[in-house]
C-alpha cells in the first residue's frame, strides 16, 4: 500500500477519487479484522484531509460503521476534541 506518510501514496488518492473510493470501501467490507486494523493505520494521519472531500467521508463513515460494530480496532478519531459532527479530531 506504500507509506501512509508520503503526500502521494496510491491509497490517499484512491480514497479521495470519484470512482477508486469504492474500492477502498469494498477492502473495508471484505477485509479480515487484522487486514481492516492496518487500514485503519493507513487512514488516521489523513482523517483532517479526507474530510474535505466528498469522497474521502464515504471512507471514515465506512470505517466508523466497522468500529462501531468491532471494539477491537479502537476508536478512529483519538483526540477528546469534538467537531460539528460529534466525532473526535485525529492530532498528529
Amino acid at each position: 500500500m506504500g507509506s501512509s506518510t508520503q503526500p502521494n501514496c496510491a491509497l490517499l488518492t484512491m480514497m479521495k477519487d470519484q470512482f477508486a473510493n469504492y474500492v477502498v470501501q469494498k477492502m473495508i467490507d471484505v477485509a479480515e479484522p487484522a487486514q481492516r486494523k492496518i487500514l485503519l493505520q493507513k487512514v488516521r494521519p489523513h482523517i483532517q484531509s479526507l474530510r474535505k472531500f466528498t469522497y474521502g467521508k464515504h471512507i471514515i463513515t465506512k470505517l466508523e460503521k466497522h468500529l462501531s460494530k468491532s471494539s477491537d480496532l479502537g476508536p478512529l478519531l483519538t483526540s477528546s476534541t469534538s467537531n460539528s459532527n460529534g466525532l473526535s479530531h485525529y492530532d498528529n
